[in-house]
């Protein structure tokens, strides 16, 4: 869930499913932001801190080496969020 800091609203969801193929790490993530809530920055906080967590190397995993988001080429926004976040 992506809740509101201020008072745990929740604002929408990420998520991210993680494959392992050839010894390659992918990760490929989604987030939706509530309509009345997006503009906001909501999404490009959760894409930022999602990547960000997923490449980070921890005791069970290096961390992945692939991060794909699957956006519809005329959401712009969402292009922006993914290109941002890397």
């Amino acid at each position: 869930m992506v809740r509101r800091r201020g008072d745990g609203q929740a604002v929408g969801t990420e998520q991210a499913t993680v494959t392992a193929e050839l010894g390659v790490l992918t990760a490929e993530v989604a987030w939706v932001i509530t309509v009345p809530h997006q503009g906001q920055g909501y999404a490009r906080e959760t894409a930022d801190v999602m990547v960000r967590w997923l490449r980070r190397p921890d005791e069970r995993s290096r961390g992945v080496d692939v991060v794909v988001a699957h956006v519809h080429p005329q959401h712009h926004a969402s292009m922006a969020v993914a290109g941002r976040s890397g």
